[in-house]
């Protein structure tokens, strides 16, 4: 899932989108929607380098593992949240932070700054799509 990822990110998927894709296909939960919700959570949540699109999109195949789909599913809810506060957690202590600007460097909302960055910053966002895919395979192996 972790390669998978990172070929999808190269092939032009944002990080949210191809990490909810590739553990999407591995879980066998295609859905049409995909990658379409998790579009906005790229690049920090639509490019304000908040929190990473490796993190939000992992939260969000977190959700197709352990989400409910009723209220009175609270054991549900409470094994999702679990499992997302570990992710998070381990997350930030692989990258130094969870949020986009402090791991890769580059103001995205500055057009010029982020167009001088691209090519190196593509290579620390691929790697960080890999590493954080490796992270949340492990945690979600039973």
């Amino acid at each position: 899932m972790a390669e998978q990822a990172r070929v999808l990110f190269d092939s032009g998927y944002n990080c949210s989108e191809s990490i909810l894709l590739a553990f999407s296909k591995a879980l066998g939960v295609e859905c049409e929607a995909f990658p379409k919700v998790a579009t906005p959570f790229g690049a920090g949540i639509g490019r304000l380098c908040q929190e990473c699109g490796v993190l939000t999109g992992g939260v969000l195949a977190i959700g197709l593992v352990y989400g409910r789909s009723k209220t009175a599913e609270t054991d549900k809810r409470d094994r999702s949240y679990a499992v997302a506060r570990d992710y998070y957690g381990r997350f930030a202590r692989c990258f130094g932070s969870v949020k986009c600007l402090e791991i890769q460097g580059t103001d995205l909302l500055n057009r010029e700054e982020a167009r001088s960055t691209a090519e190196g910053r593509h290579r620390v966002c691929s790697k960080v799509v890999r590493e954080g895919a490796y992270i949340l395979a492990k945690l979600l192996q039973p």
